[in-house]
């Protein structure tokens, strides 16, 4: 997603073709790379060209641009799909199986690991920060300012929308917090907006008072660090002094325990709850078992598997 609103802010202000196809292969791949963001990250992508479209007073040019948009990017889709599915099969002899790309949906936004939305909640002023941004890029569609702000605006607030279907899927504040950085980006945009029409129209009293309710949300963060220091000290000084500390731990035997016992890149089983992980990539060892670390077995067939595993070997 971060990758596309650098992009894509460069292609607004230039419209490089290089850029362009660029953005249709990055949000290709982006869907092989994590379904959830990727997805959004393609349609938010081809429904901004779209936008930018709609602006031609010429329906003919308009309709046959968006049609190449989308020529283009299922294109892109079959290439790297195609492409993805040739080196999995030269490397495993099997294509890939792409319906499991939709057993954590499944999972998640209707099943055991769902967690329901709150109400109240800050969740509403995201969604109403999104909702502003859909009907400014609707206003300035009707009146034809075709400026490049308002395809930004727009691209944010589609994916803004989208990706914030991770919160909605699993309701949890820690979730709640990953995609606020768009708000936050369009928030700035309307505090730009805003102070450009103070400037240019005096005794706006109204949008004085919208200017500085903008610049709270944005710039209250200080006043909580600072209210928040000691503990910040606290953990800051923790996570530096363990650094730094030379000693022997736990987790270090562990890693030499491991590399006494095994060669570089061994295929091995290592049951160490949150901490598999480390214990590969330190000892340079490898899971012989084929499921993620144990963190992440939301499945009964993965668990079979394990231990149908350990029961032959």
């Amino acid at each position: 997603p971060c990758l596309l609103l650098f992009l894509s802010s460069v292609y607004f202000k230039r419209k490089n073709k290089a850029v362009y196809y660029a953005l249709f292969a990055l949000s290709a791949v982006s869907i092989l790379w994590n379904f959830d963001s990727g997805i959004m990250v393609f349609v938010s992508w081809i429904l901004t060209l779209c936008y930018l479209e709609a602006f031609n007073s010429d329906k003919k040019i308009m309709i046959r641009n968006i049609v190449r948009h989308i020529i283009v990017g299922a294109v892109s889709i079959g290439l790297i799909f195609g492409g993805y599915s040739a080196y999995a099969f030269l490397r495993s002899g099997h294509l890939p199986d792409l319906s499991l790309f939709f057993q954590y949906q499944r999972l998640f936004y209707e099943g055991f690991m769902m967690i329901a939305m709150p109400f109240p909640h800050a969740w509403m002023l995201v969604a109403l920060i999104f909702l502003v941004g859909l009907l400014l890029s609707v206003k300035k569609w009707l009146v034809k300012d075709a400026d490049w702000k308002n395809a930004s605006i727009f691209l944010l607030s589609i994916l803004g929308v989208g990706l914030f279907s991770y919160y909605e899927g699993r309701s949890h504040d820690a979730t709640f917090y990953l995609p606020l950085y768009l708000p936050l980006i369009l928030l700035t945009i309307f505090a730009d907006a805003i102070y450009s029409l103070i400037v240019s129209v005096p005794k706006l009293y109204g949008h004085a008072l919208l200017f500085l309710l903008v610049l709270f949300f944005l710039f209250s963060f200080p006043l909580s660090i600072i209210y928040k220091s000691g503990e910040y000290y606290k953990w800051s000084s923790v996570g530096l002094q363990a650094f730094f500390k030379k000693s022997d731990t736990p987790l270090t035997k562990n890693i030499d325990f491991i590399k006494s016992h095994t060669q570089e890149w061994e295929g091995v089983v290592i049951l160490a709850e949150a901490f598999d992980g480390v214990y590969y990539g330190e000892s340079h060892t490898r899971s012989v078992l084929d499921i993620p670390s144990f963190t992440e077995v939301f499945f009964k067939r993965e668990a079979d598997y394990a231990v149908d595993f350990l029961k032959c070997n």
